[in-house]
């Protein structure tokens, strides 16, 4: 009932990838190895790597965000122009079981009305696409995702550490920190190598991580905010799960430290990502490479920005399990 241009004057339009350039796949209520039910995932595999030698290509796992279609996630992501400048196979599942309406407990169908690659079962349905695809180099699986994709990303690099080789968040929410947490209290496994990027506009108000945004949407009159009162909105313990999941020094909140995520980093960077203006926070590992990164973006909202991809991979490449 609206004209696009009121909406879209003066911001640029990104066009959709060039699926030409792909050897694309979809899989519809289709069946997984080892699993029961019908499950829903897409396969990015560009067409120079049909042949590409046996473990030679990383793989890029991609997770939508609640209630949203896959499809959207991976095309509006950056990844897959990505895949075929850096020769990468992107795999996009329907990874949730059930989602739930904003303000509803009650679960509803996923986005395809199929049952979920959630928890375990990923584990179940990467071994087959591992098969599939034998150039896939599976010492460097990476894990990322939008929104609740971002949560659950951050959940299964701890839960499935021996599988993925870094984790990349974009504009999560905390709603796995609680699992997060319990999983890292006695963490011995290697090290999970993570970085996070959220807008200073997202209307969840992730950060600063003090819950004092004033770009999230009010939830009543008197001004009270998202972040205020759905738990599932902090991410601050994730920073600290992540923290000691990498070997570093656990830190309480103080937003003295760093106005955004509340912490004293190694480095802290002036960056650009696209036309947007961000600052990066770095911690550095035992071995003074950086192992976890997070970013403030400057007026990104609450959804994908496609330079994200390229920043996220030049993190990633650095890492192999």
């Amino acid at each position: 009932m609206a004209s696009i241009a009121d909406f879209t004057d003066p911001y640029p339009l990104y066009s959709i990838p060039d699926f030409t350039q792909f050897n694309y796949v979809e899989n519809y209520n289709a069946a997984v190895d080892g699993l029961e039910g019908e499950y829903t995932w897409f396969e990015y595999v560009p067409t120079r790597l049909a042949d590409a030698a046996a473990g030679s290509v990383p793989a890029i796992v991609t997770l939508h965000g609640n209630l949203n279609d896959t499809r959207v996630q991976a095309e509006s992501s950056g990844w897959l122009e990505l895949a075929c400048t850096e020769d990468l196979i992107v795999l996009a599942p329907e990874w949730q079981d059930v989602v739930y309406e904003s303000g509803s407990d009650e679960p509803q169908p996923n986005f395809f009305g199929c049952d979920g690659l959630q928890n375990d079962r990923i584990i179940t349905w990467l071994d087959m696409m591992f098969a599939k695809y034998p150039q896939i180099d599976t010492h460097r699986v990476y894990v990322t995702g939008l929104s609740a994709g971002s949560s659950a990303s951050e959940l299964y690099g701890v839960k499935y550490a021996d599988t993925f080789a870094a984790v990349g968040g974009v504009s999560g929410p905390g709603i796995d920190k609680e699992e997060i947490t319990q999983i890292v209290e006695n963490w011995d496994g290697t090290l999970v190598p993570f970085t996070y990027l959220c807008g200073n506009h997202d209307f969840f108000g992730m950060i600063p991580v003090d819950g004092s945004s004033q770009n999230s949407f009010p939830v009543a009159e008197d001004g009270t905010r998202i972040q205020a009162v759905d738990p599932r909105v902090p991410i601050f313990p994730i920073i600290q799960a992540y923290q000691k999941a990498n070997g570093l020094e656990v830190q309480e909140m103080d937003m003295s430290l760093d106005p955004w995520f509340g912490i004293k980093f190694d480095e802290v960077n002036d960056i650009m990502l696209g036309e947007k203006s961000a600052r990066e926070g770095v911690l550095l590992g035992a071995d003074g490479q950086p192992v976890m990164k997070l970013v403030a973006i400057k007026d990104q909202a609450h959804w994908n920005w496609k330079p994200e991809a390229a920043y996220l991979w030049e993190f990633f490449q650095t890492f192999s399990r």
